[in-house]
């Protein structure tokens, strides 16, 4: 008899990388080859925007030879800045050398690569569930990971929960917290982000005085310890200890970073990862599912009581189309944060992309020429002509709309164009259309 709550699937996985027998691969996340992947034949393997390159990207704002990828005995990948103009950045920080986590992106001007995490079984058991507490989605990634936490709900066992930044770990430990049968006891967030000495670590876990610690406020309930991967080293025996001895209190643990790559190379006690990951769920990346986009955006903008016109704007499929095209590196936490603030502005900006690039403040410091005409031959010429076109329509549009109070019938006349091709720019560019 088939299982109602959940199903067997089999889907592509989404790039194996070092799995054994093959070669690492790396995935182009954003930029003009965006899409694509690549398999990693040898090391070193340079990327640049150079012809010579093992990887030649066609993008302006990426050196020559811009950056290389090397591996040592174990088989681990580490990224090199070769000197470029504008960096390698890892979640926004730029770096001279450092290791490749698996799914880790590297952002190098425009373009943003990936390597992979190795997916051996690409079958996925997905929740017959379309919506798990606050946490909703339809694709098959995000109902495997209802499927997870549905069997985390059921039991009491340590639950380790990995992903980016903003992908929606806290929410969905406390969805977890809230199907289980400790749902009348208390959920507890210990941030490790906030500590800054083992001290305070041992302040907020035990507590001092007549101040209570985390530990004792989750009696009876569940301890959601975010960041994990930050406590200090000092205190992770410690709440190894409390996992082991405390019955009372159900955990679960977060962390934007590999723990068990980090335990392997010393960084992290192994001994508080292996504890931990009893039960481990993988929140995938927006980018990863953009078919959700349209659920997400609907179930935002309910939780936030946004205004009737931007929820209009929400279920339009010029919308959706566009918001597809977008790479969210800040995930759904930045999907918030756009309808946040369009309510706070009571309008939609006539030029979304312009907005959406101001929001997350992408590429401002990668791209200078932005702010003249410049061009290079170290581009394809019919590349870096649709990019010009394209940077010159967004903007006419934008100037264009607001020159006309944003009525489309009367920008036509005014740039003598039909109104039907108008149209269809603005739809191309995610401005907005009124009329």
């Amino acid at each position: 008899m088939e299982d109602s709550k959940s199903r067997t699937i089999v889907i592509p996985s989404v790039a194996p990388s070092g799995g054994a027998g093959q070669k690492p691969k790396l995935l182009v996340t954003a930029g003009p080859l965006e899409g694509r992947e690549y398999v990693i034949l040898k090391f070193p393997y340079t990327i640049g925007s150079g012809l010579t390159n093992d990887l030649s990207i066609a993008d302006s704002t990426v050196s020559r030879r811009h950056c290389e990828i090397t591996v040592d005995m174990n088989g681990a990948l580490t990224i090199n800045d070769l000197g470029s103009t504008n960096g390698t950045a890892i979640e926004g920080v730029k770096v001279t050398s450092a290791r490749l986590s698996p799914n880790t992106e590297v952002q190098l001007g425009r373009t943003r690569i990936v390597v992979p995490l190795v997916q051996d079984r690409p079958e996925l058991t997905m929740s017959a569930r379309e919506q798990f507490g606050n946490s909703i989605g339809r694709t098959p990634l995000i109902r495997h990971v209802f499927h997870l936490a549905e069997q985390a709900a059921a039991c009491d066992s340590a639950v380790l929960l990995l992903g980016e930044s903003g992908t929606g770990k806290e929410e969905l430990a406390e969805d977890i917290h809230n199907e289980s049968a400790r749902k009348d006891g208390p959920f507890i967030v210990l941030d490790c982000n906030a500590f800054a000495s083992l001290e305070q670590a041992h302040r907020e876990l035990f507590g001092e005085g007549e101040v209570k610690g985390a530990l004792e406020l989750a009696s009876g309930g569940t301890l959601f310890v975010d960041s994990i991967d930050r406590l200090p080293a000092d205190a992770q025996p410690l709440l190894l200890r409390a996992l082991e001895t405390r019955k009372d209190i159900r955990f679960i643990a977060a962390s934007c970073q590999d723990l068990g790559a980090m335990a392997r190379d010393g960084a992290f006690f192994a001994p508080l990862q292996y504890a931990l990951a009893v039960i481990v769920i993988e929140m995938p990346a927006l980018r990863r599912r953009k078919d959700d986009i349209p659920v997400l955006l609907t179930s935002i903008a309910e939780r936030l009581h946004v205004s009737d016109e931007i929820r209009e704007w929400c279920e339009q499929a010029a919308t959706i189309a566009f918001l597809r095209r977008y790479n969210w590196p800040g995930n759904i936490r930045e999907m918030r944060a756009l309808l946040e603030r369009l309510q706070s502005l009571g309008r939609i900006p006539a030029d979304l992309g312009v907005f959406l690039r101001g929001e997350t403040k992408l590429e401002a410091e990668e791209t200078p020429e932005e702010a003249g005409f410049t061009v290079s031959a170290d581009r394809p010429f019919k590349d870096l002509k649709n990019e010009l076109i394209e940077d010159f329509e967004r903007r006419y549009l934008s100037d264009l709309l607001a020159r006309n109070a944003q009525n489309i019938s009367q920008s036509a006349r005014s740039a003598g164009i039909e109104r039907a091709y108008l149209q269809r720019l603005i739809r191309k560019y995610g401005m907005r259309n009124t009329d």
